[in-house]
């Protein structure tokens, strides 16, 4: 049997003395591996422990015969993966005991091994307990009034807002929610605020549409003459604290959020979507700061997709009509992406200029109908370094290539999509150039704590969201904070480890940013869209043949 044992790192004699080292000699237990409490926590086989005890080394003080041994207290002494250990000579019977790990704090009495292994269950996706939950929370909560004070901090160095009278300050944030389930039937949802400025995380809710004991039978049902008193004594443990959709998570949410943002000192006057428009709606219907305007503002990735989306739909649309306009030498899963990045492009490198990323947007259209015969390249910005092939050519003085790859006229039918993509007002919304990706690293990191393949109760959710917010704020060293708050001793090699994880991460960060990485994941993707091509193309090829006729 195997047990979590907490070891001090200097033993004490029976007489009360601490034993000293013989001169020269190591210590059992090197310093940089025990915390301040002079402990080092380790999983030990109490077989082991026992074949130690009893080798003979060790002498009984009473008798001086080495006729030791370790026993187990018994069930009534074991709480979690603690237990009573007790020191047995054969001649002298018992002579001491000690539980195998050490109590927590003054207010509560739990082990520290079993608040240990809890902590760390959780935060790889395991688990939930009650106390656990309530104690990182409390460690969220001032995680939230540490960002405040650094966005307030960051936003008066950079010289962008001042407060109001009350103290409100007005900011620019992100706002995305995410379902615990795929396919947003989930019965739990999250939503998070993140600042744009300095990409923290400002404020979260978890929301939950379901409670498993008020739908299990034994249940009363509303209009029940006992479910007034039933659900009085049931209230404060019930797991539902919405009734609303699955898919109107977010709105509700948003409102939340939006909501008690003043009370936390901020007013979220800018927010950047995802293109889904019912939350923005949603709040302007709630007038949720008395008559203030809230500026919505695209994400531009979510806006570049759109572009994909709309020349997948219209190529099998005009194929269903019988006016194919995709396949080979037309518009082709290659040619959709090359117009997709050439479209992100436009709003990318012209931020702040909505007439540039008009006519870029516009450029990249008119740049693909080009041929030989046609050139159409007349909004391609000049220069050498122009990323048109033709313009660069001629800023070069240098014969320009052919158009090898020249589209037919049929597909002039993909200007009314660059029209409603193209729309000023849209672009408009685009010009700060922002996207979503702090969002979706932050549900990455959420998920992985509460995996969306098994199943969770909105306790099990709200324990993950608050602590993937520390972690997404403050790094792995964030759990400390929280074994903090649940009276469990941080010791040196938890804090190395923390330590080294961050710094894993930023190098991680550093290497996918860098301009190889970068080109290794176009390869990668162009690959994946040749593959689809091929595989569109046999596709296509088996159709035309009609089903096998094999045996």
């Amino acid at each position: 049997m195997e047990y979590f044992l907490s070891l001090n790192s200097r033993q004490e004699s029976s007489d009360g003395s601490e034993d000293e080292d013989d001169e020269g000699e190591e210590d059992m237990l090197a310093d940089d591996a025990v915390g301040e409490d002079g402990k080092l926590n380790m999983i030990v086989n109490l077989g082991c422990l026992q074949s130690l005890i009893s080798s003979g080394a060790i002498a009984c003080r009473s008798c001086k015969r080495s006729n030791l041994t370790v026993i187990e207290g018994g069930h009534d002494f074991r709480e979690g993966s603690s237990c009573l250990l007790q020191l047995h000579c054969f001649n002298c019977g018992k002579l001491a005991t000690e539980y195998t790990s050490s109590k927590t704090g003054t207010v509560h009495t739990g082990f520290d091994a079993n608040r240990r292994l809890v902590a760390a269950a959780t935060s790889n996706g395991i688990g939930y307990s009650q106390r656990l939950h309530t104690g990182v929370k409390r460690a969220a909560n001032r995680d939230l009034q540490d960002v405040a004070h650094v966005i307030r901090t960051t936003y008066a160095d950079m010289n962008i807002g001042i407060p109001d009278a009350n103290g409100v300050l007005d900011i620019s944030i992100s706002i995305d929610g995410s379902w615990h389930k795929r396919g947003r039937t989930s019965h739990n949802g999250v939503v998070c605020v993140i600042d744009l400025i300095t990409g923290l995380i400002i404020d979260f809710v978890a929301l939950s549409n379901y409670c498993q004991v008020c739908e299990s039978e034994a249940a009363p049902s509303p209009g029940d003459a006992n479910y007034d008193d039933w659900f009085a004594g049931h209230k404060d443990q019930c797991q539902q604290n919405i009734q609303c959709s699955s898919q109107a998570m977010e709105m509700e949410g948003a409102v939340i959020l939006f909501q008690r943002s003043e009370e936390r000192g901020f007013r979220y006057t800018e927010m950047l979507g995802d293109g889904d428009t019912k939350p923005h709606a949603k709040l302007l219907e709630e007038d949720v700061y008395n008559g203030r305007p809230i500026e919505k503002i695209e994400c531009v990735n979510h806006v570049t997709k759109r572009l994909g989306t709309a020349l997948r739909t219209l190529v099998e649309k005009r194929k269903a009509q019988g006016q194919p306009i995709g396949g080979r030498g037309k518009l082709t899963a290659e040619r959709i992406k090359k117009l997709t990045n050439y479209y992100g492009r436009a709003i990318k490198d012209n931020k702040g200029n909505l007439d540039a990323t008009v006519n870029a947007v516009w450029a990249s259209f008119f740049h693909t109908l080009s041929s030989d015969a046609s050139h159409n390249h007349n909004l391609c910005p000049d220069g050498p370094k122009s990323w048109c092939f033709f313009k660069r050519a001629l800023a070069n003085n240098v014969e320009p290539g052919h158009h090898s790859k020249e589209l037919p006229a049929s597909v002039e039918v993909l200007k009314p999509v660059y029209q409603r993509l193209g729309d000023p007002q849209l672009l408009s919304r685009c010009l700060q150039g922002k996207t979503q990706n702090s969002n979706e690293a932050f549900h990455s990191v959420l998920w992985r704590l509460c995996p969306k393949e098994r199943w969770a109760s909105l306790r099990s959710v709200e324990t993950a969201l608050a602590i993937a917010v520390q972690q997404f704020n403050k790094g792995s060293s964030a759990l400390l904070d929280v074994m903090v708050e649940l009276e469990i001793l941080t010791d040196r090699p938890g804090e190395e480890y923390a330590a080294q994880q961050d710094a894993s991460r930023v190098v991680c960060a550093t290497r996918k940013s860098s301009k190889k990485e970068k080109e290794r994941r176009k390869k990668i993707d162009a690959i994946y869209v040749k593959s689809a091509k091929n595989a569109e193309v046999v596709r296509e090829r088996s159709m035309a043949l009609g089903p096998s006729k094999g045996l």
